[in-house]
């Protein structure tokens, strides 16, 4: 399984440069930047890259396909370096569920398949119906706010949706909050709250029987992050997940623990 960073929302792009030649001297194979109103993941990942050009792989996840439509998300990445978008995974999820996610998440792939037929395309998946798409469409899927057994479960419906239109598994990630003291447990316990108070969330944390705070991953003197996270062994890339609200300085902390030795 490889590592990834996340870096946590309104990352500057000096930090997001620094952070990542920490993350690549440490062997963490991926920094991803979140998609938002007001947090522009590609535009960060674009400042990013040239001042990281060791970091193997880039990701930004998710950018919500109910505020972007495929042809803003095409003018977004022609405005990135042609050689970011070489190492770019694109993520993209339903953002507000309303009616026909699936459909939706379908018909987005496709036409990003077509507009950009090189691009990397992950789908953010929670349910079954999703995880399946992933498996018959993407290049990669991600998870969020998942157990290690949820996770594996997962893996058998995207593995189930390749098998079925005969393709390669895709890549299979999932995001992992992750604190290494008590103030980066505290952010991570609050964004944990707020997530669990989304109604799509509210019940797919609830379906996996674990309490919110649960779902987060902290190290100890006894254990790195690196090690905490390799019980979560259905994925092929687990992105450590910097809490939101988290400095440079936690940030770093997070990544010194997941350190390959």
């Amino acid at each position: 399984m490889d590592i990834g960073f996340g870096f946590a929302a309104g990352t500057t792009t000096s930090d997001a440069r620094a952070l990542s030649a920490l993350a690549a001297r440490h062997r963490i194979s991926s920094v991803w930047s979140r998609d938002a109103p007001g947090d522009d993941g590609l535009a960060l990942l674009a400042s990013t890259f040239e001042g990281a050009p060791s970091v193997h792989e880039f990701g930004v996840g998710v950018i919500a396909i109910d505020r972007n439509d495929v042809k803003t998300i095409v003018g977004r990445l022609e405005r990135t370096p042609p050689g970011l978008r070489d190492k770019l995974i694109l993520g993209i999820g339903a953002g507000n569920p309303g009616e026909h996610p699936v459909q939706r998440m379908e018909a987005a792939v496709l036409s990003l398949r077509t507009a950009v037929p090189s691009l990397k395309l992950a789908v953010a998946a929670l349910r079954p119906r999703m995880c399946h798409l992933a498996g018959r469409l993407a290049d990669a899927v991600i998870f969020n706010w998942i157990t290690p057994d949820t996770a594996r479960l997962s893996r058998n419906l995207v593995e189930e949706g390749a098998r079925e239109a005969g393709r390669p598994t895709p890549l299979i990630c999932a995001y992992i909050r992750c604190a290494t003291d008590p103030s980066s447990l505290a952010l991570a316990q609050k964004e944990a709250a707020t997530y669990a108070s989304y109604p799509a969330y509210q019940s797919y944390i609830r379906m996996q029987g674990v309490e919110p705070e649960l779902l987060i991953e902290q190290s100890s003197p006894d254990t790195t992050l690196r090690t905490a996270l390799a019980r979560y062994d259905a994925l092929d890339l687990a992105i450590a997940r910097a809490p939101a609200g988290a400095s440079s300085a936690m940030m770093a902390q997070i990544i010194e623990s997941l350190r390959a030795v």
